[in-house]
């Protein structure tokens, strides 16, 4: 049974930090979801092994947006890019300034969509749900 957090029926964080643990959370995404791809939101940090997370991940992924992890040991988001643009060419992925604007961009994408890559990102990312509002419900 899936282990990851539900908010709403749209956003779901993880805090996948490894390559086996991003492993897990694919199998787990593709337990409860099927072959649907997650927009996924990602941000890693630079000492861990930033290209086996995405390769772990990259099955599961429609769009991918990386944003910087609240952490002076972060990647950057044009670091995390890169790799998945070495990975997979052809993965939609886009270099996003923080996590606030890659949830703006997730808005427009009807997929679930999947924070991961960091505790310390999961953990902002809840603390601005906690802020706001919950997501509206998907009427579909």
């Amino acid at each position: 049974m899936p282990t990851f957090l539900e908010i709403g029926e749209r956003f779901v964080i993880d805090s996948a930090d490894s390559p086996e643990a991003a492993r897990n959370l694919a199998e787990k995404w593709r337990l409860k979801y099927g072959d649907k791809r997650a927009s996924l939101i990602l941000g890693i940090l630079r000492d861990k092994d930033v290209r086996g997370i995405c390769e772990a991940l990259l099955p599961i992924a429609g769009r991918i947006m990386t944003v910087p992890v609240p952490n002076p040991r972060t990647a950057t988001p044009l670091e995390v890019a890169k790799a998945i643009g070495q990975i997979a060419p052809r993965q939609e992925c886009i270099a996003v300034r923080d996590l606030p604007a890659a949830l703006r961009f997730a808005q427009a994408d009807a997929r679930k969509t999947l924070i991961t890559g960091s505790l310390f990102l999961a953990g902002e990312a809840l603390a601005l749900f906690q802020a706001q509002p919950a997501p509206e419900r998907s009427t579909q």
